[in-house]
Order: C-alpha cells, then structure tokens, then sequence
C-alpha cells in the first residue's frame, strides 16, 4: 500500500516539476555574453535552479497537504479532523504571509 502511495506522490511531483519549468521557461539561463564571465554564469544557473525549487515547493503545498489528507482518510480516520488540520494549516501559512507583507511597527 505505501509503495502505491509513493507511486502516486513521485507521479504528482515529476507533472509539478514540469509545470513549474514552464512557468520559469523565461528566465532560464542563456548562454550569450555570460560565457565571457563564467562566474555570472554559474550566478545565474543557481539563481533559477533555486526559483525553480521554490515554484515547486510553493506549488506542490497544497498538493501534499490534501495527499496526506486522503491517504488519512483512506486509512480509516476521521475526515473532518484531517478537513480541519489541512484548514488550520493554510491559515497558519496565510497568516504567517501576511506578517511578512505587512510587519507590523
């Protein structure tokens, strides 16, 4: 049963890590001028390595969040214990968000 689920979760993951390499088609690292300096260039492959693992993490959230959810409940738990964690939980990040944006004085 765990290696179903780990099946499943590896498929979720590749799809979101191709989505977020569409989203970040952009600005992904060009060769050009940057060959000159390899350093930019090295600068410059970190930069969108690292905005691509954060698309993803950002993305794959709320993924796992309802992953774990239905495999609880799947197993036999309650499904509103696990509605109700998945909701505190968002609303833990919301606020923690919203903190950041506006900080208070």
């Amino acid at each position: 049963m765990k290696k179903r689920y780990q099946t499943i979760w590896n498929h979720e993951v590749k799809q979101y890590d191709q989505i977020s390499r569409i989203l970040l088609a952009h600005t992904q690292v060009k060769l050009g001028w940057k060959s000159l300096l390899p350093l930019l260039l090295l600068l410059d492959y970190f930069r969108f390595k690292r905005r691509l693992y954060l698309t993803r993490k950002n993305l794959l959230l709320t993924r796992q969040l309802a992953f774990n959810a239905a495999r609880g409940i799947h197993n036999g738990k309650d499904r509103n214990k696990w509605f109700n964690k998945v909701a505190q939980t968002i609303s833990k990040i919301r606020i923690k968000e919203a903190d950041h944006l506006f900080p208070k004085k």
